[in-house]
């Protein structure tokens, strides 16, 4: 026996008692969060396989569905074929592919060198404005201070975010 969901029906009026009401909803969708893919080793080939395995024609075709596919390396996710993981998107009423990307290790790499050349370009301003030796210091020092505040909030943020 399957009890079909209710939905409550609110009617708000000024100066009149508020309206509940309980309304059958017999054409409820149903959510579906696909099992997320890793991404880390695969190839072209292998992650069309994973997508097509979790995107399938035996899905409710008026589904809403959500898919993470996490871990992709960029060139890989450039190589796939998107018009058929597009037409697999078509056997739902609604399909949302979330790509979450690896970064390489020269993107790490140079993440780095800009993260030392901020620190740099901060030393670099000071020399070029300030000329006194205490308040050249002071500054140094607060600047480096909420530079790296700053860049401990962003990765606080991109950890938050699964980046």
């Amino acid at each position: 026996m399957s009890i079909a969901p209710t939905v409550l029906d609110v009617h708000l009026r000024a100066d009149e008692l508020t309206e509940v009401r309980t309304i059958t909803n017999e054409a409820a969708r149903p959510l579906l969060r696909l099992e997320a893919i890793d991404a880390i080793q695969a190839d072209v080939t292998t992650l069309m396989e994973m997508v097509y395995a979790r995107l399938h024609n035996k899905l409710p075709a008026h589904a809403i569905v959500l898919l993470e596919v996490n871990n992709v390396i960029p060139r890989v996710y450039e190589q796939l074929d998107h018009a058929g993981i597009a037409e697999r998107r078509k056997l739902v009423r609604s399909c949302n592919i979330r790509w979450s990307f690896q970064h390489s290790a020269s993107t790490q790499n140079s993440e780095a060198m800009s993260e030392a050349a901020l620190d740099r370009q901060w030393e670099h301003f000071l020399e070029q404005r300030e000329q006194n030796a205490d308040e050249y210091t002071w500054h140094q020092e607060e600047g480096l201070q909420r530079i790296e505040e700053a860049r401990n909030v962003l990765l606080a943020a991109y950890a938050q975010e699964g980046e």
